[in-house]
């Protein structure tokens, strides 16, 4: 962000009492932090990690949040082969989940219920009307074959949308009195028992202070996620049960998860090349063994299942990237528009000479653009990717709205002339900082998220 303004500094043009982050000028910033993440770097270059081909043989694979709601994309059939796949670990005792996976499944899983439904409700309300023959009063229409064919085509369409509003209505009334009695539920509900469900295990006093420890120092982890109102926790208390399994189980471990984040892998372009290397360390430091991370796609790869069922799985997480993908793009391109409009601007302004020309945006553009953006976040939240993404932008969302007051402000004193304005110029100054810094996180999350 060369040419956008930086953070400012608390003595430069800070609201007084605004909350600041801990950064790297905390005094709590450990600059040694690699001490702690490598302590035994000797050991580590020994260390050589199995391939996911020879690692799946001998070990127990645990399922995240997002793994236990894929099956619910799929069809009947693809259900029956990931009973089977999930069935057949269950038996050789090689399937564990942690406890927050299965809280955060518990509390998502309803979301879909919503999803169905308002697609259904969409559906319904998109299909227009199928306008009746009355309109079309013309006798001499009559005994033409044409106009015979327009009157049983319309009577055979109305009677069709009638049926196809009955089986809308239908559906959507079996969703408000969904009991949860499909075959992935009760799959579930077979298989995840006590003995295979795992808490972290660890004190929450230092729970809490590690996350905080990771959000500072950007420690893998679930840092990327510390946006959400939970601060990311639940990424970590994932991680901490997956080390408790290990421990117990004295046994590599393969999670399955559809997670992308730069917190958790290292990818290029749309290839996931690695899991982050502090956490492989700290797996093996920590328990003796390896970690594996792979997509489910990939699970049922390397368990065998049917190939159609693996194609089918590996579509529905492209299709779940690709509308996400489209609509961060757009985000992006709308908010560095929004920063270079700003910029023109904020760059006039001479904090000395505040008594002199109010500088605010004079055109309809700042005003359009905010309204564009406001409506492709809605896109954003519905596609549903990433909260922690959505955290971010509903905050540089606001940021804008402060903004677009304040520069509606220092319109309205403009016109009517009738006071300097230097206070509101000010205000108006905090709050494109305040955007600008904003922004800066969509960056970093944005970026990390390709």
């Amino acid at each position: 962000m060369s040419d956008l303004p930086q953070s400012p500094q608390p003595s430069e043009k800070d609201a007084p009492g605004t909350k600041k982050a801990k950064d790297k000028t905390s005094a709590e910033f450990d600059h040694f932090i690699l001490d702690t993440v490598f302590p035994d770097p000797g050991t580590l270059l020994s260390v050589r990690t199995p391939r996911l081909k020879d690692l799946v043989g001998d070990c127990v694979f645990a399922f995240d949040t997002n793994a236990l709601m894929a099956p619910y994309y799929l069809g009947a059939g693809d259900s029956q082969e990931i009973s089977r796949v999930l069935q057949g670990l269950a038996e050789n005792n090689r399937l564990f989940v942690p406890t927050r996976a299965v809280q955060e499944f518990l509390k998502n899983r309803t979301v879909l219920l919503r999803k169905n439904y308002d697609s259904l409700n969409n559906m319904r309300s998109n299909l227009g009307q199928t306008q009746s023959l009355d309109t079309l009063m013309c006798p001499m229409f009559e005994g033409k074959d044409p106009y015979s064919d327009l009157v049983k085509s319309t009577t055979e369409l109305i009677a069709v949308r009638k049926k196809y509003n009955e089986s809308i209505k239908g559906m959507m009334d079996e969703l408000l009195d969904w009991s949860w009695d499909d075959p992935i539920s009760l799959l579930y509900e077979k298989l995840l028992i006590d003995s295979r469900i795992v808490p972290h295990g660890v004190d929450k006093e230092k729970v809490l202070a590690r996350l905080q420890h990771q959000i500072l120092h950007k420690r893998p982890p679930g840092y990327k996620d510390a946006a959400k109102d939970d601060e990311g926790i639940g990424d970590l208390l994932v991680w901490l049960s997956v080390l408790s399994i290990a421990r117990t189980r004295k046994s590599h471990v393969v999670l399955v998860c559809n997670e992308e984040k730069a917190d958790w892998i290292v990818k290029t372009e749309r290839t996931v090349l690695a899991v982050r290397s502090e956490l492989t360390a700290e797996f093996f430091r920590e328990t003796g063994q390896h970690f594996g991370l792979v997509s489910y796609s990939k699970f049922l790869d390397l368990m065998g299942a049917k190939p159609a069922t693996i194609k089918r799985m590996r579509l529905e997480e492209e299709l779940e990237e690709y509308p996400f993908l489209r609509v961060k793009e757009r985000i992006d391109a709308l908010l560095k528009s929004m920063c270079e409009l700003l910029k023109e601007y904020y760059d006039e302004v001479d904090l000395n000479k505040l008594a002199g020309e109010l500088i605010y945006v004079r055109e309809s553009r700042l005003e359009k653009l905010l309204m564009v953006l406001e409506s492709t976040k809605n896109q954003f939240d519905n596609v549903g990717r990433s909260q922690g993404g959505a955290a971010i932008l509903s905050d540089v969302v606001g940021r804008l709205r402060h903004v677009q007051e304040e520069n509606d402000r220092l319109h309205y004193i403009d016109v009517r002339g009738k006071k300097s304005g230097e206070v509101e110029q000010l205000g108006w100054v905090f709050a494109c900082e305040d955007f600008f810094n904003a922004h800066n996180k969509w960056l970093d999350w944005s970026n990390s998220s390709q």
